[in-house]
């Protein structure tokens, strides 16, 4: 079974509800394509409103992945959201280059801490 959109709704959502005091909310996982891993990760940033989706390919060095983003999300916005939709939040935006999405300090340094900065390289 894979971990699409619906289960990434339903997974954030549980965590949402569970970790009621985190200011930042992150969820990681590996899939598995013909040639290569790809690593991904979901970010929440409660304070700055913004939920990230990134999608890396380590092996690829140069252009090797994509993002895409939703801003002026609240934690209200994700339990509402219905999985069965995907991500129907507001403000979306994608990237498909080797454009990096703006991050906050506080979210690249939550990202280094806790080893995630393999996103960027």
């Amino acid at each position: 079974m894979g971990f699409g959109s619906t289960e990434q709704v339903i997974a954030l959502q549980k965590t949402v509800k569970k970790e009621q005091n985190c200011q930042i909310i992150a969820l990681s996982w590996e899939t598995k394509l013909p040639k290569f891993l790809q690593k991904n990760i979901l970010l929440f940033d409660e304070k700055d409103k913004q939920l990230l989706r990134i999608k890396f390919i380590p092996e690829i060095k140069s252009s090797s992945y994509r993002w895409e983003s939703w801003s002026d999300v609240t934690k209200d916005k994700i339990l509402s959201d219905k999985p069965e939709d995907g991500f129907d939040l507001p403000n979306f935006k994608a990237s498909n280059s080797s454009e990096k999405p703006l991050l906050s300090a506080k979210v690249s340094d939550f990202l280094k801490k806790n080893k995630l900065s393999i996103f960027f390289p």
